[in-house]
């Protein structure tokens, strides 16, 4: 009998280490479980992050696009009104300098009137009876003079 109750105690320390390997065994599992709990939050979170950096994104390149598109415009409009002042000046100068040379007046600062204006704002460039009548330079004499060295004309 000494024996059997020997097998019998060896028996029941083994179960005793057994459960409490088991024991062990199914805290790591419990503390792996919580991990994977955590990091399936922080990932969630991230993946929240990510969606509304996305968002964000996504509205400020509707905004450059939109921006672009004005921009596009505006240019488009400056565009077509430096070709407009440009066909009136080059309208403006050409009947001014179509104008009848043999008939001139009598006072040379009457040919500053509604059909000859002078200069022209934009670009300074006058019509030949207003450059001669105000004792003007004309300006293909301009780069001569200044490469003289001369600062009065």
């Amino acid at each position: 009998m000494p024996t059997t109750w020997i097998n019998l105690a060896a028996a029941a320390t083994t179960l005793a280490d057994m459960e409490k390997e088991l024991l062990h065994q199914l805290a790591i599992v419990e503390v792996a479980e919580k991990e994977v709990v955590g990091r399936r939050a922080m990932t969630a979170e991230a993946q929240e992050r990510a969606n509304g950096a996305a968002e964000l994104l996504a509205e400020k390149v509707a905004n450059l696009n939109s921006y672009n598109d004005g921009l596009a415009t505006i240019q488009e409009s400056n565009k077509d009104a430096r070709t407009s002042l440009r066909i009136a000046h080059k309208r403006l100068f050409s009947e001014i300098e179509e104008d009848d040379p043999e008939n001139p007046s009598s006072d040379p600062l009457s040919s500053v009137s509604a059909d000859s204006p002078g200069p022209c704002l934009s670009c300074g460039r006058a019509g030949p009876r207003y450059r001669a009548a105000s004792g003007g330079v004309e300006p293909s004499v301009m780069p001569n003079i200044l490469a003289a060295g001369t600062t009065q004309l």
